[in-house]
């Protein structure tokens, strides 16, 4: 399990891009309101890990340009 916090400019702010995360196809879990929680398969390989991180920053950069 990994976690990734929010930067201060989007704190509160994780359930927002969880949805954006979610259009794109990415299952993400909320720790809290500025925590991102990234449970992957043990068994995860290196083309999925890349399709995931890929999926991410489409959500993220969805989510910042309609702030």
């Amino acid at each position: 399990m990994l976690g990734a916090v929010l930067a201060p400019a989007h704190a509160g702010q994780a359930g927002a891009i969880l949805d954006f995360a979610a259009k794109h196809g990415l299952l993400l879990l909320q720790a809290g309101p500025d925590v991102l929680r990234f449970v992957p398969a043990l068994n995860l390989t290196d083309a999925e890990l890349a399709d995931g991180l890929e999926r991410l920053h489409l959500a993220i950069a969805e989510y910042v340009a309609q702030k």
